[in-house]
């Protein structure tokens, strides 16, 4: 297991248990290799959200890790539905994924065919499993832009990653609630010792998991089953982070 923060490409690499590039044919000779379809940053034009470039520009990276294997993705999951724009950018982005919708209210309204929304709270493992029962697991990509507090995002993380598929990746958006000197109320204590920020700095110092909020078996599951993590901190003036797990 390595226990460092790769630089994106050399993640993407290995991203999804396999070499993608290695999975396609390469054009005959004379012919142009086949032009992608339109970038995240392109689709934020019509499906704006605030990972787009003009706030937390977090769609800049994903297309790194994402473009590779954006025809075999089948399962997407985002936790936090709001307007719906995410699940719309998704939607548009991988041709063949079903997106998924969790939010603590009702969102039924954004569903399409293409589109299933649930209600669950983030931090209720019964609401969690209850979700996992009727839509199922093994998802391609998990991303959680839920409520941001360290309770909401570990759980989360405790809880889903062992539904997500073998290469398949865990999103965890706004890293930056656990610094509440820059964004406060998201629960964080004295000291800074229940932030999601530390829960990772001492997986990378120590190649194991700790936090007060998960199980011992929720613990012991992701410390042998993350095989590569990055940390994004983009210096914009909401302090832009997120977190990215590939799952072995």
């Amino acid at each position: 297991m390595k226990h460092l923060f790769m630089l994106a490409v050399a993640l993407v690499v290995g991203c999804f248990a396999g070499n993608p590039a290695a999975d396609r044919a390469a054009p005959s000779q004379g012919e142009a290799p086949a032009r992608p379809g339109p970038s995240l940053s392109e689709l934020c034009a019509l499906h704006h959200t605030d990972k787009c470039a003009d706030h937390h520009d977090y769609v800049e990276i994903y297309d790194l890790f994402f473009q590779p294997v954006r025809e075999r993705v089948e399962r997407v999951l985002e936790i936090g539905v709001f307007k719906g724009d995410s699940m719309r950018l998704w939607e548009a982005y991988f041709p063949t994924a079903h997106i998924y919708g969790l939010d603590i209210v009702d969102s039924s309204a954004h569903d399409t065919d293409r589109i299933t929304t649930a209600i669950a709270d983030q931090a209720d493992r019964m609401q969690l499993g209850a979700f996992i029962e009727a839509q199922g697991s093994d998802f391609d990509i998990i991303l959680d832009d839920g409520g941001h507090t360290m309770e909401q995002q570990q759980i989360s993380f405790g809880f889903l990653f062992p539904h997500v598929r073998p290469g398949g990746l865990y999103v965890i958006e706004d890293i930056h609630t656990s610094f509440p000197q820059l964004w406060p109320g998201y629960g964080v204590e004295d000291g800074g010792a229940n932030s999601t920020y530390t829960m990772i700095d001492r997986f990378v110092r120590t190649g194991a998991f700790e936090s007060r909020y998960l199980t011992e078996t929720e613990l012991e599951y992701l410390t042998r089953n993350v095989e590569h993590c990055f940390y994004s901190y983009r210096t914009t003036e909401f302090h832009s982070d997120f977190f990215l797990c590939e799952k072995k």
